[in-house]
């Protein structure tokens, strides 16, 4: 079924937020200056950027000149730098992925991160270890769409994990296929797979 979700598109008064335009699978999408975080095409709008920035970088005042000259030699730094590949942000990443692991085993709706989990953990982490450790909590990305994407990331590994064993399987593998239906009401494919799994 067809996306009937609204296509935003980037505005410059965007850039008073903190943000540069970024560009993902065609779509306008927002990276933040300060973090390198970028935000889905969804979440281009004032009150979502202004929320990013209220939250992980509340101590961060500029001016609008100074904004901008930030934002232009963010705009000059290298590829790698630019699109969030940066070695320091490997153990958020993997955060990332783990919380998103756990709200998919428990079946928890994908906001559940960004508006319980995250706070709880950065309330416990500041109480604890400080305001520093609670601004390393802050950049772990949570998000919706970010949770969605781990999840996804994860699902076609596992996919990929197990067609790999069964083509290294030395007999052939035996398919069934049946048909259900999720909470949604909608159809879903389901096939049982038996094959030999070589121990490792």
């Amino acid at each position: 079924m067809a996306s009937t979700s609204k296509k935003r598109k980037w505005n410059e008064t965007y850039q008073q937020y903190g943000f540069t335009k970024f560009s993902r699978d065609g779509l306008d999408a927002a990276q933040c200056i300060h973090c390198s975080t970028v935000l889905a095409n969804c979440s281009l709008k004032p009150a979502k950027l202004s929320h990013h920035q209220s939250n992980l970088h509340p101590n961060i005042e500029l001016t609008e000149e100074d904004l901008e000259a930030k934002r232009k030699r963010f705009d000059k730094q290298g590829t790698l730098p630019t699109y969030g590949f940066q070695p320091e942000s490997k153990p958020m990443v993997q955060a990332s992925f783990e919380v998103a692991l756990k709200i998919a085993e428990r079946k928890k709706a994908h906001t559940i991160g960004e508006e319980l989990i995250k706070p709880c953990a950065e309330i416990m982490v500041r109480n604890v270890l400080g305001d520093k450790a609670k601004r390393e909590i802050s950049k772990i990305s949570l998000s919706n769409n970010t949770v969605r994407r781990r999840i996804d990331d994860m699902a076609a590994d596992v996919c990929n994990q197990v067609c790999q064993e069964i083509r290294a399987s030395a007999f052939r593998a035996s398919l069934q296929l049946d048909e259900s239906t999720d909470i949604a009401n909608q159809s879903q494919l389901i096939a049982f797979v038996r094959y030999e799994r070589r121990r490792r």
